[in-house]
């Protein structure tokens, strides 16, 4: 199995504008941030997005999933209820980087993409501070 896509993502995903239910434009894109676990293919996580259409507060979902090779398949579980939606992407950019298609079984759908995020580094390596050349000679 290749590199894992555990980790913290951002992205957005975005409504058709040729959907009747969208004629107008209301349904904006959303960015999101998702983080990801994977075990052996299997994959898990929680995705939180703003609440831009009713104003409400940040919505969060359950991720369960799995990905082969490049592919990675996933249903996006709303706490709040909401209908199930399910995704279907193609990781690409040495692993940084996953777009394709979101759908609501029975309703419509649109696409997304998500860029991983850099993974952090620890507090005792940002405080190391580098000397200037020659700073260190005793000559």
């Amino acid at each position: 199995m290749s590199e894992s896509i555990a980790g913290t993502w951002t992205g957005v995903y975005v409504y058709p504008d040729d959907h009747p239910e969208n004629a107008d434009g209301f349904w904006q894109p959303t960015p999101f941030v998702a983080h990801f676990t994977e075990t052996n293919g299997v994959v898990g996580g929680r995705i939180s997005e703003p609440d831009f259409l009713w104003g409400g507060p940040e919505r969060h979902a359950e991720v369960d999933g799995f990905r082969n090779g490049d592919r990675l398949v996933f249903t996006k579980t709303p706490a709040d209820g909401a209908d199930l939606i399910e995704y279907v992407g193609t990781i690409s950019d040495e692993r940084r980087r996953i777009e394709g298609q979101w759908h609501i079984i029975g309703s419509w759908s649109g696409s997304f993409r998500m860029d991983r995020c850099a993974p952090s580094k620890p507090a005792e390596e940002r405080a190391v501070q580098r000397l200037p050349v020659g700073a260190g000679d005793q000559s």
